[in-house]
């Protein structure tokens, strides 16, 4: 585990470059725990303890698969399929224990955005320094930021009128970029045009040049800006209300006793995706959360019926 953690903090884009494949076999290990739980204690309502007790270890299993990335919204999305999943079977979740897994969740955006940038020497840091960051990942800025997009957005726009009103835009290469990420093939796709994904683009827009690593998450509201403008982007509502139709009315095909409504908690988790993450990190929400999880559940429920 030390050299996982270490990997990420000498180097995260060179440690594990070539790895994407893995991790979403790897990282979706979570939920086969938890169809898993489910399964084992369903039709059984299993106490409050019982409810922290499971949502703690999987927390655990979760940081192990992934979480030690860096990857906040990795934990933080799985949690929250977690106990959606075990509200609807095992457990009904109630005001209080909503309330204290909103102090854990706001804890673990203070500590995980330290270990983002500090990695395993987060604990040398000074006192200082600590709380510095501790200020600046405040309340507010998770709202604003990590959960709106708001900040970056309205960054973008001022940018984009003032600073470098005459900013090139990308016309889609970063939705091309980031569908052919996950498509077997791809990447002789993205060499060969010289495509490029979003992190260059926003820091051209931000820096005046690409060579430079930028991890903030623009939205789709953000990402249409560098691809299309600021004038359209209202296209972008219309695209993802098609996509919540949709997944309204797959949800309701399902009945209760269908094993298949185990993907109805990733789905739930889906849509906020949608309207918070970049293309490149929707595509790998679903393949990772919706895809494997699906297949897996269609061969279970395929099994099932051909024994019956």
């Amino acid at each position: 585990i030390l050299g996982y953690i270490y990997a990420y903090t000498e180097g995260a884009e060179d440690s594990f470059k070539g790895l994407g494949l893995f991790f979403i076999l790897s990282e979706s290990f979570p939920y086969t725990l938890i169809i898993y739980l489910i399964l084992k204690f369903k039709n059984r309502n299993i106490s409050r303890l019982g409810f922290f007790a499971l949502t703690l270890f999987v927390f655990l299993v979760t940081l192990f698969f992934g979480g030690l990335r860096g990857s906040r919204s990795n934990t933080i999305l799985f949690i929250v399929i977690t106990v959606i999943a075990m509200n609807i079977y095992i457990y009904k979740v109630q005001k209080g224990d909503m309330i204290v897994l909103l102090i854990g969740f706001f804890i673990f955006m203070y500590v995980g955005r330290m270990y983002k940038d500090y990695g395993a020497n987060m604990l040398k840091e000074s006192t200082t320094v600590i709380q510095d960051k501790t200020e600046l990942s405040s309340v507010e800025t998770t709202i604003i930021g990590d959960l709106a997009r708001y900040d970056v957005n309205a960054y973008e726009l001022f940018i984009l009128d003032v600073v470098r009103p005459n900013y090139k835009l990308r016309w889609g290469e970063t939705y091309l970029w980031g569908a052919l990420t996950f498509i077997p093939g791809g990447s002789y796709i993205i060499k060969k045009f010289n495509l490029k994904g979003r992190s260059p683009a926003a820091a051209e827009l931000f820096f005046g040049f690409q060579d430079i690593e930028n991890s903030r998450i623009l939205g789709p509201i953000g990402e249409w800006f560098i691809n299309f403008g600021r004038y359209t982007f209202f296209i972008i509502y219309f695209i993802i209300g098609f996509l919540i139709r949709y997944i309204r009315r797959y949800t309701q095909s399902l009945s209760l006793d269908d094993i298949r409504f185990l993907i109805v908690p990733s789905l739930v988790v889906f849509i906020p995706q949608l309207v918070l993450s970049d293309f490149s990190n929707i595509c790998f929400f679903f393949v990772k959360r919706v895809a494997v999880v699906f297949i897996l559940l269609f061969l279970i429920s395929q099994k099932k019926a051909a024994t019956a």
